[in-house]
């Protein structure tokens, strides 16, 4: 990718994550300049609601209408990247496990002072 194709991509580059608890997917819509990426962390959608989440982003105004017309396969590409879903469920745990043991700092500290202080 050259200088230009650089600038272009950066200065219209958007990015939108979309969840889908109900079937353990997370997708990432890039988009910039006419063309989009449609990244899944799990290939849990068929042809047809593929199909029908794509209306649904040009709809709605995330991604270009350009990008569905016919003969513009080039400009949409739908990738099933596992370790999107990885990335996610990794971060997740991590601020689970900062939570907690700030939790747990704070309890002790908080025993620590009231056997200090001899009311415990």
């Amino acid at each position: 990718m050259n200088a230009s194709q650089m600038a272009e991509r950066g200065a219209a580059f958007r990015t939108f994550e979309f969840s889908f608890p109900a079937l353990d997917t997370l997708i990432r819509v890039e988009a910039w300049a006419g063309r989009t990426i449609i990244r899944s962390s799990r290939d849990t959608f068929s042809t047809v609601r593929k199909l029908s989440f794509i209306r649904e982003l040009v709809a709605e105004g995330f991604i270009d209408g350009a990008c569905v017309e016919a003969g513009a396969v080039k400009r949409l590409r739908w990738i099933v990247d596992p370790q999107l879903g990885e990335r996610r469920d990794r971060a997740l745990a991590n601020r689970f496990m900062v939570r907690s043991l700030c939790g747990v700092s704070l309890l002790w500290s908080v025993l620590m002072l009231l056997m200090f202080l001899g009311l415990l």
